[in-house]
């Protein structure tokens, strides 16, 4: 909801001199270290605020080198959830990680992705959304030498062993096999490229 603070702690530069990020887009807070970590927020926000946490009032005491998400993330988030303003926390920077995001290619006919992560399942996740199909019939999915001919509503309506593609409770096109790990079954890796036709 709107004034939601997220604290994201993913920081393998703790103790280096590398900013903590106090963003906010629409309407939400976003706290995190200057790592690309938020770069999915950035590229869909591109009206975000960034703000570089420096002010110690708001930090514990006492702060290590090494647990900066309990002595600086953490109280920081506190303040901010007790009405401390967004400005006090630093001053604004446009110098900060964006990082690199791969978006689908577009046209009238079809769209052109790739798997951008595999889960533990193995299940074939790309950067196809189902915003980038909405209102759109797709005709035909393809990745490797596999066609698929619709997207499933249901592993169920397939049976066990057997590729399906279909919109994944993340909102993204992936690639799955029935019961079974597709990125062995199908020998998919990350990055391979995902076409998808659309009806006309």
């Amino acid at each position: 909801p709107p004034e939601t603070i997220h604290v994201v702690v993913v920081d393998p530069g703790v103790g280096t001199k590398r900013k903590i990020l106090l963003a906010r887009a629409a309407d939400r807070y976003f706290l995190a270290p200057d790592n690309s970590v938020l770069k999915y927020v950035f590229a869909q926000q591109p009206d975000v605020r960034v703000r570089s946490v420096t002010n110690k009032k708001y930090f514990l005491s006492q702060t290590s080198r090494t647990f900066h998400g309990r002595d600086i993330f953490s109280p920081v988030a506190a303040h901010l959830s007790a009405g401390v303003p967004f400005e006090a926390f630093g001053p604004e920077i446009a110098d900060f990680t964006r990082g690199d995001i791969v978006l689908p290619a577009k046209s009238d006919t079809r769209i052109m992705g790739e798997i951008v992560y595999i889960d533990h399942f193995g299940n074939c996740i790309t950067n196809i959304s189902k915003t980038d199909i909405m209102g759109r019939e797709v005709a035909e999915v393809n990745v490797k030498h596999f066609q698929f001919e619709r997207l499933s509503d249901s592993y169920a309506e397939h049976q066990i062993g057997e590729p399906l593609a279909i919109i994944s409770s993340h909102d993204h096109l992936e690639i799955a096999v029935r019961d079974g790990n597709a990125a062995k079954i199908l020998n998919i890796k990350k990055g391979e490229p995902v076409e998808l036709i659309l009806k006309s």
